[in-house]
């Protein structure tokens, strides 16, 4: 470890050292708060130091931050904070690569081990991860290139460019050019245009002047490859480009959905080629495959909710996403216990049933569709008959989600062994939660205890659709998954979140959590 240490420090100094070479001169005096477009060395009391761009008397631009506790910043600054593209390597060796923004992880992201594994990836909020998705290790690399190197590698090959010339977009070819934005988040793009679109390098900028996305683009939105690019090449305040005007964003929200969008047309080929691997590895099911047990001799059992008919917010899909999830799950061997439109007395009763037949099932399942709603951290199903005024009313009025889970993981299985699935789509809009003070929007994350798999319609803190047609676009997408053959879950419901993705246009993520340590497949066939 402490080999690894040094030379992650000695590659870590390698880019500090690279970032002399951008063209910025050493900063001048011994008062950093006069530094200015210039490149040097603070050195902090408690031993902390940072080496890189300064404008303003602060950090901006490319920098390497050294924290005392061995932590390492490599990317983007603005304002003295981590804002745009970075790499922050932790002291045990670990790494987030991604966006940032105001010193958070904020934004797209990938965790990796020491060797470069995937541990997380998918959108962070302040640090933390709150939609969980796969993400092309290619968007945001384990060895992220150096911003230094990458900054000179862009003059070389973009010296010769000449500056985009009128106002017509279309018209831009081989040359750099800057779009302004009539955008509360977004305020311009500054890049590489070839026949009218983004191709090449190029930073979108925030209104603040601080980097929203920069990389290689290849389309008007498509961020092929998310690195940090050399600010004083496309420099927020160009005076060398034309500019024209457009609207794509009001909000933040709206920002970060059109950024998702952008991303669904690669998913969507990725998709493509997954599910063809899909096939060819179905054709050879019965000579790679070795399920642990066989559907005919693995005792499944379920509990399937729908709730709709609700005195306020009244619901239109959960009776229909419970009628189709119940026949869904018979047909794959369960044995289910169906309840629908049910008073908190009924779910209770629903469960126990559950609950006297889950001693002896390898699978125990539990799907619910309806409204949910979280207090204080806890997730709360609705019943149809509760009165709900006020927030504190919910813990009598409601069911505790979290007893599914304590319930599966209490009451053993067969050899202390089995498979529990806890299914929530119950993230639709409520207004009565509106008001409450310690409330989110859609429901908390819930952990998910030894054998357990966990899905939620959508990311913990969102809210779902209820769809038009006779189910939720989560649900829907669920029953056409599980029908496959010879899918572990867990890439059923990565098919689930890529379609749901791109149905809602990035506006719902579903969101997983899991400790199984073996596979289980919904479908079998040999």
């Amino acid at each position: 470890m402490r080999f690894l240490s040094r030379l992650l420090l000695l590659c870590l100094l390698g880019w500090g050292s690279a970032l002399a070479q951008t063209g910025l001169p050493p900063c001048q005096g011994n008062d950093s708060a006069n530094w200015s477009s210039c490149r040097g060395t603070y050195s902090f009391p408690d031993g902390s130091k940072y080496s890189g761009e300064f404008k303003a008397g602060n950090f901006g631009g490319f920098g390497t931050f050294y924290y005392t506790n061995g932590s390492v910043y490599v990317g983007e600054w603005f304002n003295g904070n981590r804002n745009g593209n970075g790499s922050l390597t932790y002291r045990n060796g670990t790494k987030y690569v991604g966006e940032w923004r105001d010193g958070f992880q904020n934004g797209m992201g990938v965790e990796y081990t020491v060797e470069g594994r995937v541990l997380a990836s998918g959108t962070y909020l302040r640090g933390k991860n709150n939609a969980s998705y796969e993400i092309e290790s290619s968007r945001f690399p384990f060895n992220m290139e150096t911003p230094a190197n990458l900054g000179l590698q862009v003059n070389a090959t973009h010296n010769n460019l000449n500056t985009c010339q009128g106002s017509d977009q279309r018209k831009w070819n081989s040359c750099i050019g800057t779009e302004n934005y009539n955008s509360a988040v977004i305020r311009k793009f500054v890049g590489v245009y070839v026949n009218g679109e983004r191709n090449g390098v190029g930073i979108e900028y925030a209104n603040d002047g601080s980097v929203f996305r920069s990389g290689t683009w290849k389309g008007s939105f498509n961020l092929v490859t998310s690195h940090a690019v050399d600010t004083q090449r496309f420099p927020f305040n160009s005076s060398v480009s034309t500019a024209v005007s457009q609207t794509p964003a009001t909000d933040l929200d709206k920002a970060e959905r059109d950024r998702l969008a952008a991303d669904l047309e690669a998913s969507r080929r990725k998709q493509q080629e997954l599910e063809e691997q899909l096939r060819t590895s179905q054709l050879a099911a019965t000579q790679n495959i070795r399920p642990p047990q066989n559907i005919s001799t693995e005792r499944r059992v379920a509990l399937v909710i729908g709730n709709a008919t609700y005195k306020v917010n009244p619901l239109k899909n959960p009776v229909n996403d419970s009628t189709d999830m119940a026949k869904s799950l018979r047909s794959v061997g369960f044995d289910v216990i169906e309840a629908n439109n049910t008073t908190l007395a009924q779910m209770r009763e629903a469960t126990r049933r559950f609950a006297d037949k889950l001693g002896n099932s390898d699978v125990g399942l539990v799907y619910y569709s309806g409204h949910g709603v979280e207090v204080k951290g806890k997730n709360y199903l609705i019943p149809v008959n509760a009165d709900i005024k006020r927030e504190y009313e919910v813990v009598d009025q409601a069911f505790d989600a979290s007893q599914f889970l304590e319930m599966m993981d209490n009451i053993r299985g067969p050899n202390n062994k089995r498979v529990n699935i806890l299914i929530v789509d119950a993230c639709r809009n409520n207004e009565l939660q509106k008001s409450w003070r310690s409330t989110n929007n859609g429901l908390a994350r819930m952990d998910a205890p030894g054998g357990t798999f966990i899905s939620f319609a959508t990311a913990p803190g969102r809210v779902a659709a209820d769809g038009t047609g006779r189910n939720s676009p989560y649900t829907k997408h669920l029953l056409q998954a599980l029908k496959q053959p010879n899918v572990p879950i867990e890439q059923v419901f990565k098919v689930v979140r890529r379609n749901v993705m791109e149905e809602t246009k990035g506006e719902q993520i579903p969101w997983e959590n899991s400790s199984l340590v073996g596979d289980f497949y919904f479908t079998l066939q040999r």
